[in-house]
């Protein structure tokens, strides 16, 4: 039965209409991230992309160390294509 027919036969027997509860979404606790203690530990892996003055769109993939957010490796490419991942 669809809800306009419901709320027509809840009228003409002058019965409460049902309202939907909002569902409780648990509490959140946020937790702290976590640092690295030391280089090479964590790295981070990303695509980037833009375009060029001349409007070329490029892609670049970038992998950074977490501890000190040096750029290990940053490739770039015009026509997409798979990169390896290393």
């Amino acid at each position: 039965m669809n809800h306009k027919r419901i709320y027509r036969v809840y009228c003409q027997l002058k019965l409460n209409i049902r309202s939907k509860r909002n569902k409780r979404l648990p509490q959140r606790y946020p937790e702290p991230l976590s640092v690295p203690s030391r280089l090479g530990k964590c790295w981070l892996m990303d695509f980037m992309s833009d375009s060029s003055q001349n409007h070329r769109r490029f892609r670049t993939f970038n992998i950074i160390d977490d501890f000190n957010r040096e750029a290990l490796i940053l490739r770039s490419v015009y026509r997409q294509v798979e990169l390896p991942v290393i």
